[in-house]
């Protein structure tokens, strides 16, 4: 398993910069930009955007899951048990993608 915690906060692109809507999960960056993030691998990701608890680093509070790519995956809490304890998952699946 793969997840390092950290603030991940980066400036927004201008709307001149980024002519197509962003996807609806970043969406709700700005807002939660105050949470730290955790960043899971690819595989990992797959569980979260299933609902499948991970292991969850040390710690305790609500967290964003981030994925490898910096997508927002979804809001979980750290500190209950060694698992994240996912409060929303915040990302749609299409046929492709599971």
């Amino acid at each position: 398993m793969s997840v390092s915690v950290g603030h991940s906060l980066r400036a927004a692109p201008s709307p001149a910069a980024s002519p197509d809507p962003p996807p609806a999960a970043s969406r709700h960056r700005p807002r939660l930009a105050h949470l730290p993030a955790v960043r899971v691998s690819e595989a990992d990701a797959h569980r979260v955007v299933h609902g499948v608890p991970i292991e969850a680093p040390p710690g305790t509070g609500m967290v964003r899951v981030l994925g490898p790519d910096g997508a927002l995956l979804a809001i979980a809490e750290l500190g209950k048990g060694a698992r994240l304890s996912y409060r929303r998952v915040l990302v749609e699946l299409d046929d492709n993608r599971h």
